[in-house]
């Protein structure tokens, strides 16, 4: 009887069939990656939103923002000096967790180091890929960087929306607070032109190791001085171009996350750029390439004119007075230069 002789697939045949897999497997790779990463950053984008909505509705009920960093009030309503918060728990109720706002004002969470801090999805961006137990991915407009003189407040309405609520702030006990409102802003150059948060690394830092925590209960001596309080919990912007670190870059260390004031700036983990909230609520996806004038306008809710720290408005930009020196081409008649459409396109 005659055999059937069975033909195997040769050498040759085989090694081209795993190089066509090969090829295919490397096409398919980054278009999968690709739309993974667009999912996380529309999830980012959505949590983003329901913050920038809570504080929306916070400041509607309140007629005010509230500062970006305040002190905590105990179950009678009367401030704990010693004891600050960011902007995150006065929101509590209208992120749908008033159980975590009972507890907290009655001083039972989130006290010492024992606590366990509550994780809350709406506060984390999944490409962000922070460490802690609590963590958050979300930093407020705190305007241009603080100083604080006796007699002065911090920083002035024009240069932010949400600024510090220090009741001593370092050796000055009581200085001026400044609050700014939603109808401010309105009226001068837009709640769609505000930025009122963004995403940012290094928000809320309680230690060198690089985690991160919403929950966490500062002192005045925990903050070292008062600027400490805005790159805690907020974003700043400096009279400098190019400025300290620039949007979007030297986010890690040594796989340890930097912070500061140079950080307290829009970072993220997405290709290209980073989400931002408007104080309309809407969230536009900006690029890292964003000209840092651009950035520096629209953290002012009146970007011209502007106001520096601790002094009146500033008149002569060429004075050598601290805080009142702005780089070549920021300025014309004493204030910032508005915004054109070559500026928005950028």
């Amino acid at each position: 009887m005659r055999s059937i002789s069975r033909r195997a697939f040769t050498l040759v045949e085989l090694l081209v069939v795993i190089t066509i897999i090969a090829m295919l497997t490397g096409l398919l790779l980054p278009a999968i990656n690709s739309a993974r990463e667009a999912a996380r950053r529309n999830t980012c984008s959505n949590n983003e939103k329901q913050c920038a909505m809570a504080l929306i509705a916070h400041e509607a009920s309140r007629q005010k923002y509230s500062p970006a960093f305040s002190p905590r009030f105990n179950s009678t309503g009367s401030p704990v000096r010693e004891s600050y918060v960011g902007w995150v728990q006065p929101i509590l109720p209208r992120i749908e967790r008033n159980d975590l706002w009972q507890l907290f004002t009655a001083g039972t969470l989130y006290q010492n180091s024992n606590s366990v801090p509550v994780r809350l999805e709406v506060l984390v961006c999944p490409s962000s890929q922070v460490r802690g137990l609590a963590p958050i991915c979300f930093a407020v407009n705190s305007g241009r960087v603080d100083n604080y003189v006796s007699g002065f407040p911090g920083d002035w309405q024009e240069n932010g929306v949400f600024h510090g609520g220090l009741l001593q702030a370092g050796s000055i006990s009581n200085p001026p607070l400044v609050s700014n409102t939603a109808s401010y802003i309105s009226r001068n150059d837009g709640t769609s032109n505000t930025i009122m948060l963004a995403e940012n690394l290094n928000t809320l830092m309680t230690g060198t190791t690089g985690d991160v925590n919403w929950a966490a209960v500062r002192s005045v001596n925990n903050f070292g001085s008062p600027q400490n309080g805005e790159w805690r919990t907020g974003l700043v912007w400096f009279p400098q171009d190019p400025p300290p670190i620039g949007l979007n870059r030297d986010t890690e260390t040594a796989g340890v996350l930097n912070f500061g004031l140079n950080y307290a700036r829009p970072s993220s983990r997405h290709p290209g750029g980073f989400n931002v909230a408007f104080c309309d609520g809407s969230v536009r996806f900006l690029s890292d390439e964003v000209a840092y004038r651009v950035y520096a306008l629209l953290m002012t809710p009146k970007g011209s004119p502007y106001a520096a720290p601790n002094l009146d408005k500033c008149k002569d930009p060429g004075s050598t007075a601290v805080g009142t020196a702005y780089p070549a081409g920021w300025l014309n008649a004493g204030g910032l230069i508005p915004l054109s459409d070559s500026d928005v396109g950028k």
